[in-house]
């Protein structure tokens, strides 16, 4: 995972980048985290307050109304996955209702191919749910004999927390103008149900959750992203299946080995 001070950068493995990004000093991508208070107002974790860049680390953080959240992000050193961790401190005053949300765009692809071709690339990408608490993508094979990995997108939480809700429709999320700082979908309390699966047009991964945090109390929430191997289906039915029992070994059977690459 690499981050810069604006909250810009990618994910990738092994040559493979599991999150689009553009070599543009303009562009505006990579993990992203957003609060939505109970009133409507939204800001993003990314790319409001202070940045500092520590040992193997990235800390953005912003404190103000009744509400101190910081968002830490950093690579697992036991998988390899990136992970972005979400403290979050009431003030001893009151509760507070929120929303917490994730966004990335869906890559599985080479830097090469990406920056050659990228509207046909963003075309193989499929995506669906996993289970109550994460998402996979894969690329549909454009050739035989070619392999990429799932891309895992997941989230929990310490706190008192509603359903997870997914998004995987990168158009209906951000909304005409595309803005990363004031996504369309957030404009709205969350809706039931998820949004956008399947063979999407542009595809992301957005997982997007209500909470409450006590008065002077302090609740966590993660996000986890990271490339899945599978033994046995790049796309359909085996391949999740497999998916589901190694990342999540308490959610079900599965149809092969599996592993979160590091």
């Amino acid at each position: 995972m690499v981050l810069d001070a604006r909250g810009n950068g990618y994910v990738s493995h092994n040559g493979v980048m599991l999150t689009r990004w553009r070599p543009d000093p303009l562009y505006e991508g990579g993990p992203q985290g957003y609060l939505r208070r109970a009133g409507g107002t939204v800001f993003s974790l990314n790319r409001t307050g202070e940045v500092r860049f520590e040992r193997g680390r990235t800390v953005f953080s912003r404190d103000g109304d009744g509400l101190a959240a910081e968002l830490t992000c950093f690579v697992s050193p036991l998988d390899g996955a990136a992970v972005q961790l979400v403290s979050l401190r009431a003030s001893p005053d009151a509760a507070v209702e929120l929303e917490i949300c994730s966004f990335l765009e869906a890559g599985l692809a080479s830097q090469a191919a990406e920056e050659a071709h990228p509207a046909f690339s963003a075309l193989f990408v499929q995506t669906r749910r996993l289970d109550a608490h994460a998402a996979l993508a894969a690329r549909r094979p454009q050739k035989p004999g070619e392999r990429w990995p799932l891309l895992l997108h997941a989230a929990g939480t310490d706190a008192r927390a509603g359903a997870i809700r997914l998004e995987t429709a990168r158009g209906a999320f951000l909304g005409r103008g595309e803005r990363l700082d004031n996504p369309a979908a957030l404009g709205t309390p969350c809706p039931e149900g998820d949004g956008e699966t399947g063979a999407v047009l542009d595809a992301c991964m957005s997982l997007r959750l209500p909470l409450r945090v006590e008065a002077g109390a302090t609740a966590r929430v993660w996000f986890v992203t990271a490339a899945v191997e599978v033994a046995v289906g790049a796309v359909h039915g085996e391949g999740y299946g497999a998916a589901r029992a190694g990342a999540f070994p308490d959610a079900g059977r599965g149809d092969g080995p599996v592993s979160v690459a590091g």
